[in-house]
């Protein structure tokens, strides 16, 4: 080995971390964000007599295939984007819309009425996990390639920590590994700090990147379409209920008893305190909801977004003259209201049976009366599709395993607690069908199955079968809060059977015994967690409300 590969091999040996916790979050493929980024998104078609053809060339990309020039009368779209791009109008299964969704309108069919007497040619780029500045790269290249159009869906992932270009060094040493043969790095993929130095310069970062594409665009004379993404304002922000902290733990305690008045105030006061708690805003939120003021609740769940994006978006369209496709406000028009729970199935990813309100949006962003209206466009796509629903249930139960293991760990002030967002969706799958959530037990294999056979694992994928626990302990929280006592202590028990050192699943188990009028079992439960209260606040807590009369008094009272 000569003296240059050896600092070759030490460099790419450099990039791998040590080993991970067991509870560590990991990325599966530290290719697909930091080296395929700057590889064709596009390529010649291999097959024979295909040279006149591009294909998509990006791992995890969806498929297509359209000529390298394109052909007189054609109306060439291009759609770039994180997730919600990628999933766009792509059906379960081989993506081949099902018999039951004829007639409804399409994006290429909205199109087609704006532009008569010439072919849309749709080609989607979407891509998992995208932030704004992967998906600028992409559009430099969707630039070259004589598009008539561009709809951008952005802004979803730039808090996460891959946002943003990564290191030269890191990339270099990443390339040499591929070179190698080595395999890539482990690394840990974690949310981004929320502190408000780190928020606002993330905000800035997008804001820049979003500008630079449209302006890139208006250089080259294509129109570029800005869409303001919906959210789901329901659904509760991944991370802990900061039940540590006495004042909200009064809150919470009050909320459990159904005291919304006296929950209120705790909330409040916490808030006054600490003003950027996200899950804290979520829970007075839910508060206020319960108590019947709906304007209140909406409120607080907007400003349980970390990071609000849709803002950026709108004033970028007004400042740089884009044209804004709002489906923010097309959703909460179509759903009656900004919780959107019957058209999103998490945060911020809509089913197929509301893809045709984008569609209508994207139409009314180009044309103002572009000849369709929601009577006419939309048939069907204001109801929940049920066979949709069925079909998508585990899928979406895989990913509320998979948020499950986001638990707040190693330093980190809440850990060992529950993620509420995972608890969240959990809640949402035990409305939509309790018979299918208490099987959850019993697919295990299954669900592991479905996040093995994704073409693309962000988050925790690997980890499923030894964090499982933690799903079950969260489908069970979830469970409780609904008072469905029965099934939810079967879930805890399960969990606690399979990993009996688990003392926030025994804790909540042991509350949940106690709302459900078993106090002695509850009281019995609180025993087994002496050893962990000196880190979980919350434990002596519940243990002085619950059981006061067995509360010793501190010495020389």
């Amino acid at each position: 080995m000569t003296w240059v590969q050896a600092v070759l091999l030490i460099l790419a040996l450099s990039l791998v971390p040590g080993p991970p916790a067991a509870a560590a979050v990991l990325a599966d493929d530290v290719g697909y964000w930091y080296a395929d980024i700057y590889e064709d998104f596009f390529g010649p078609d291999d097959a024979p007599g295909g040279e006149a053809f591009l294909v998509n060339r990006r791992p995890a990309s969806r498929s297509s295939r359209f000529p390298r020039r394109k052909a007189p009368g054609t109306y060439r779209v291009f759609l770039v984007g994180g997730s919600v791009a990628h999933s766009f109008e792509d059906w379960p299964g081989d993506g081949t819309p099902p018999a039951r969704a004829a007639g409804r309108l399409t994006l290429a069919g909205a199109l087609a009425r704006l532009v008569p007497g010439r072919k849309v040619e749709l080609i989607n780029c979407g891509m998992p996990g995208y932030d704004s500045y992967r998906e600028s790269l992409v559009l430099d290249e969707v630039l070259r390639l004589e598009p008539d159009l561009v709809i951008l869906m952005s802004g979803n992932n730039d808090l996460i920590a891959s946002a943003g270009p990564p290191p030269r060094s890191f990339v270099l040493g990443l390339r040499l590994r591929r070179l190698l043969r080595l395999p890539p790095p482990r690394l840990e993929a974690r949310e981004a700090d929320d502190n408000p130095g780190e928020l606002a310069r993330r905000t800035a970062r997008f804001d820049a990147n979003l500008r630079g594409m449209v302006r890139a665009a208006v250089a080259r004379m294509v129109p570029i379409v800005l869409c303001a993404l919906p959210r789901r304002l329901g659904q509760p922000p991944t991370g802990a209920l900061p039940l540590r902290d006495k004042g909200f733990f009064a809150g919470w305690l009050a909320w459990e008893r159904r005291g919304y008045p006296e929950a209120e105030r705790h909330f409040k006061d916490y808030i006054a305190r600490n003003p950027r708690d996200s899950t804290a805003y979520h829970a007075l939120g839910r508060i206020l909801e319960s108590m019947g003021d709906r304007a209140g609740a909406l409120a607080a769940f907007r400003l349980s977004q970390t990071l609000e994006i849709d803002a950026v978006v709108r004033r970028t369209a007004r400042e740089e003259g884009a044209p804004l496709a709002d489906l923010e406000g097309a959703f909460e028009r179509a759903a009656g209201g900004p919780r959107l729970e019957g058209l999103l199935y998490d945060r911020v990813h809509w089913h197929r049976f509301a893809d045709p309100i984008v569609s209508l949006a994207v139409a009314e962003a180009l044309a103002p009366r572009p000849g369709l209206s929601p009577e006419t466009a939309l048939p069907g796509a204001f109801r929940p599709d049920p066979v949709e629903l069925e079909e998508t249930y585990w899928l979406r139960a895989a990913a509320a395993v998979r948020e499950s293991l986001l638990m707040p760990s190693g330093s980190q002030p809440d850990k060992g607690r529950f993620n509420e967002g995972a608890v969240g969706l959990f809640e949402a799958l035990w409305k939509e069908s309790p018979d299918a959530a208490a099987e959850l037990p019993g697919r295990k294999e299954f669900l592991i199955r479905l996040e093995r056979e994704k073409g693309l694992h962000i988050g925790p994928s690997e980890d499923l079968a030894g964090l499982w626990p933690s799903a079950l302990a969260h489908a069970a929280e979830a469970c409780a809060r609904l008072g469905r006592w029965d099934p939810a202590l079967r879930l805890f028990d399960e969990a606690l059977r399979l990993e009996p050192r688990f003392p926030y699943a025994l804790l909540r188990r042991s509350v949940a015994l106690h709302r459900a009028g078993r106090a002695p079992e509850a009281e019995a439960g609180f025993a087994g967690l002496r050893e962990a209260a000196w880190w979980i606040a919350e434990i002596d807590f519940y243990r002085e409300a619950l059981f006061p009369r067995r509360t010793k008094p501190a010495p020389g009272k």
